[in-house]
Order: C-alpha cells, then structure tokens, then sequence
C-alpha cells in the first residue's frame, strides 16, 4: 500500500513541476494592429485556425490602462462573472487582479484591465501568463515595444480625431435634438437585462 501512495504521490508531484513549467504557447501569425475608428487593438494567434487562442491588447482612450483579452475557442454556458485572476511577466511577481469572464458567440472571453505603466515596465518580458479559474495560459512575446508603440500612436490619433485630445478645441458643445425621455422608454429595456 505504501509503495503505491509514494508511486501516485511521485506522479502527482512530477505533472505539478510539469504543468508549471509548460513551455509558452508560440504564436502563429504576427501582431496584427487594427486602428478602428472608435478603439485601437493589437491582436495576435496562439492557436490554430479552427481553435484560435487570441491574445488582444486594447489601451484605454487616455493610455491610463492597457485591457488584455484572452479569446478562446468554445462558449460558455454560464452567464457572465468576475473571477479572481492573475497576470505575470517573466518570472517577476504575479500581478492579482480580476478577470470578467464571458461568452460572445462561439468564443470565451476573459478580460483583465491593468495599468498601462506595469505593461510598460514589462515590455522587453519574453513571456506572459494569464491564470483565472483554473485556467492557466502563458504565451511567448516578442515586438511588443515597436507594438506599443503602434497602440500610442493609433490611440494619439483616435483623440484627435475625436476632437478630445485638448478640450479648447471643441468650439460648441453638443445639444441633443430631442430630450433622451423621447427616445426610449422602459419597454426597450432588453427582457434578458432585468432578469
């Protein structure tokens, strides 16, 4: 009985020490940046075609923030929730933070929101790993500071056009052309919303 608790104890204790260190998941394409009119995204494949793994970075309109999203092939059944969850670059201390974990369309999502200054700190890291509900990913990185670099200077560019970069430039501020009350009422509140 003995020898076989220590033959079981050693397999656990050798796919832990496996598991932690899996090598990082390579890509398959290049960071793909997409200045869209309204957001600025840089995107990138880890996965395969029929079963991507996206990683996507997404700065917030005044560069305070940097959002990573995780996008997995399969949807959930389970309605959107807040998980605990926890990014690290390298082998440097793991950053805690909170994941949104949803569904859209045939994909899960996982969304963490971090400072941009920490992704900055960490721009030459070879590796990130993103771990939330016992989900653990860890991907190889490389151009990220020419990356960034692209995500500043397309973010830069959405402000001006938006006429928010310097608040002197806007001459008149806008005026709705009828009252909000007029537009919607109660019932055009999605049903599945107030459940």
């Amino acid at each position: 009985m003995s020898g076989r608790f220590c033959a079981l104890f050693g397999l656990i204790v050798a796919s832990i020490a496996q598991s932690a260190t899996a090598a990082p998941l390579q890509p398959n394409s290049k960071w793909h940046v997409d200045y869209d009119e309204a957001q600025c995204t840089a995107t990138r494949n880890y996965g395969t075609d029929d079963k991507p793994i996206l990683l996507v970075l997404k700065p917030s309109p005044y560069g305070g923030s940097i959002r990573l999203l995780l996008i997995s092939a399969g949807a959930s059944t389970e309605p959107a929730r807040q998980l605990e969850a926890s990014v690290q670059f390298d082998g440097q201390p793991r950053i805690e933070t909170t994941a949104l974990k949803y569904s859209g369309g045939q994909r899960t999502v996982r969304s963490i929101n971090l400072p941009m200054a920490d992704v900055k700190a960490q721009q030459n890291a070879k590796t990130i790993s993103i771990a939330s509900a016992g989900s653990d990913y860890s991907f190889a990185l490389s151009d990220v500071p020419p990356l960034l670099g692209a995500l500043e200077k397309c973010r830069v560019a959405l402000l001006e056009f938006w006429n928010a970069d310097r608040p002197d430039r806007i001459r008149e501020e806008a005026r709705p052309l009828r009252r909000l009350a007029e537009l919607y009422s109660p019932r055009d509140y999605p049903r599945a919303a107030v459940r």
